[in-house]
């Protein structure tokens, strides 16, 4: 994966889950939503279910293959290949989400405007992250819903678009392994997110 998409997916990892409630970015409200990802390799479409309380669900559809990340700061990544009925679920004790506001605070943002996105109204932010050489901008509700987010870097684009949000519980069983599904354990994820500069 190349440099610019693996960032961007570690990224869209950690926002939404930090634990500093005055971030602009953190969560406050449980929420659905449509996404769509486009790349310098093309568009994805995809889901976002948000518990209201850290913890995420993704589901993604790219080229035919469905796949879901669930993602709670307290208990780590569940992976979901639902047309396989297979699950891969990373340990506690190797859980690379246990320094997201470190990574969180790599991104430097001032906000510069407001802005009405897909029928929401949010503030505008620019953001950058030296440390990768990203810059972008970001558009965020008042309550911490990220509807579109821009990145550059190394000349190419990354665009996260978020639709059709509506606020409201969301099932505990979103947030859980389905029954029937073969649970695999996964090995450390930590360097992976630490290096996620790499080149591929």
């Amino acid at each position: 994966m190349h440099r610019l998409l693996t960032i961007c997916a570690a990224l869209m990892m950690m926002l939404g889950l930090t634990a500093f409630k005055d971030h602009p970015f953190f969560t406050k409200v449980p929420y659905s939503a449509d996404v769509v990802y486009t790349t310098p390799h093309g568009k994805m479409t995809g889901r976002v279910f948000h518990s209201g309380d850290m913890i995420e669900r993704r589901e993604m559809n790219a080229m035919g293959q469905r796949s879901v990340t669930i993602m709670d700061p307290k208990t780590g990544i569940i992976i979901l290949m639902p047309d396989m009925k297979m699950a891969m679920r990373m340990p506690k004790s190797d859980n690379p989400m246990d320094n997201i506001n470190e990574k969180i605070d790599d991104f430097k943002y001032e906000a510069i405007g407001s802005e009405t996105i897909n029928g929401e109204a949010t503030t505008k932010y620019k953001v950058a992250n030296p440390k990768e050489k990203l810059t972008g901008t970001f558009w965020v509700t008042k309550d911490g819903i990220i509807m579109k987010m821009e990145m550059h870097a190394n000349n190419q684009k990354f665009v996260y678009d978020t639709q059709n949000v509506k606020r409201g519980p969301q099932a505990k069983s979103l947030f859980q392994i389905p029954p029937g599904f073969k649970v695999t354990e996964m090995g450390n994820m930590g360097p992976m997110m630490d290096n996620m500069g790499g080149d591929h």
